[in-house]
């Protein structure tokens, strides 16, 4: 009987190299699927006298420190003299985007009055909240029409520079028929406002206002969406 040792052998070898080739089996790369609010990009719109605007980022944002609670003091040689709160700050932050089919600018301003005590100073000398995620949440807002004006409410406002504002864009010093029953039926609400892995905090909101031109007459803005990435 021959030998049958080398046949063995080979037969085992062949055996173990098909097992080997099972159990590494190349697998294919997977990927994690972006979430499409980090893909996503600075945009809004809204409707006014029927026409749609478009917009997208300018990229432009500031904030405003003011004294909250703003009156008259006295008026001497057609001088006004105002004065409000001094341990409190009125503290907004204001974004701005520019129309797509149209000059100008929307700006959207939120805006709180704080204690000194809840604020740092940043190097420009501005009064900052100590917790910089307060001012913003998910939720609904106010359009408050004493804004820069008395600066006594909490809430939001908009400016569609060309056509209007939700708030009285006049002095202290003079009369407006713009009250904050103006304002009844409108809406803003922020429904996104997420942290982001690229960096940054994802904003949406919608809304409808009324704003008033320079002769405080009224115009109604519909089906507003924003959009935007901020800091």
């Amino acid at each position: 009987m021959k030998n049958l040792k080398p046949i063995l052998l080979l037969l085992l070898l062949s055996s173990l190299l098909t097992a080997c080739k099972k159990d590494n089996k190349i697998m294919p790369e997977t990927h994690e699927k972006p979430d499409p609010l980090e893909l996503a990009t600075d945009s809004g719109s809204y409707t006014l006298n029927g026409k749609v605007y478009t917009l997208q980022s300018s990229g432009n944002m500031r904030v405003l420190n003011a004294d909250p609670n703003l009156k008259v003091d006295s008026v001497i040689n057609r001088a006004t003299y105002i004065s409000g709160n001094k341990d409190s700050v009125f503290f907004a932050r204001t974004y701005a985007m520019s129309k797509v089919n149209g000059a100008g600018l929307m700006e959207i301003s939120f805006f709180k009055k704080y204690s000194k005590k809840e604020m740092n100073k940043n190097p420009l000398g501005l009064y900052v909240p100590i917790d910089l995620l307060d001012l913003i949440h998910v939720g609904k807002y106010d359009f408050q029409v004493d804004y820069t004006r008395v600066n006594a409410h909490n809430g939001v406002a908009i400016d569609l520079f060309g056509n209007g504002q939700t708030f009285s864009n006049r002095s202290l010093a003079e009369p407006t028929q713009i009250k904050q029953e103006s304002e009844n039926g409108t809406h803003f609400e922020v429904t996104t406002f997420k942290s982001l892995k690229s960096g940054g905090i994802l904003l949406e909101a919608k809304f409808d206002a009324v704003i008033f031109d320079n002769d405080e007459m009224p115009q109604k803005v519909t089906n507003g969406y924003i959009r935007m990435k901020i800091l």
